[in-house]
């Protein structure tokens, strides 16, 4: 099962935006290319595996894709350019006449950008004196202080699970892992016997994510 994405078009706003055909082919034809002369030399080695079954000229042809889906990307307008129609697809830090320093807009690919380039407006805008440097580009995630590539091993060894549901862990929580893994028993339980996902996670979820309104996690069984 491959992944392949995404495609930026206007869009009317809807309640169930769709994604269109054209999109789908396109993004068909990119993958082709992206696979082929991929840097990654697991991704190159899967690419010609499947490709070995099939004839030199035989394209990843519309029957392939088992899901498709779209949504809406919200953007922000500059203020500061007198084109009303100007979109900002990344970000925009606005220092309004009273001193409201406001960011609008970015992603999640760019937001320890995002974060230096707010605190640098700061500093300007108030005349304020920087103490060091930036150090956002050092800072590590949740899960990432005491991680290493080993760890899902350590979670096999000491808690007896099984090694793709060691690996899952291991990949989604970092660090964090071992906490998870305490509190599903040694032995938590699968939410479907084909995939490493536990029903612990959905009360790990409960209990780490802050939640300002009432969210109910549900298990349905497969």
């Amino acid at each position: 099962m491959t992944l392949a994405g995404t495609t930026d078009n206007p869009s009317e706003v809807t309640l169930s935006p769709t994604p269109k055909n054209s999109d789908v082919d396109f993004i068909l034809q990119v993958a082709v290319v992206v696979l082929r002369t991929s840097r990654n030399e697991k991704t190159r080695n899967r690419f010609q595996e499947v490709r070995s079954y099939l004839s030199k000229n035989a394209p990843i042809r519309r029957s392939d894709v088992t899901s498709a889906w779209s949504g809406l990307r919200p953007l922000v307008r500059d203020p500061n350019k007198k084109d009303t129609k100007s979109l900002a697809r990344n970000h925009i830090i606005e220092v309004s006449k009273s001193g409201l320093i406001t960011i609008a807009g970015g992603k999640w690919t760019t937001y320890r950008h995002m974060a230096e380039e707010t605190v640098d407006t700061c500093i300007k805008a108030n005349r304020l004196r920087a103490t060091n440097d930036c150090v956002t580009a050092g800072l590590f995630l949740e899960g990432g202080h005491d991680y290493n590539p080993l760890l899902y091993i350590q979670l096999i060894q000491k808690h007896g699970l099984d090694e793709d549901v060691a690996e899952h862990l291991a990949h989604t929580y970092g660090d964090r892992a071992v906490a998870v893994t305490t509190l599903s028993n040694a032995t938590g339980k699968r939410l479907h016997q084909k995939f490493p996902f536990l029903d612990v996670e959905v009360k790990t979820a409960g209990l780490w994510v802050r939640c300002w309104c009432h969210l109910r996690y549900f298990c349905d069984s497969f």
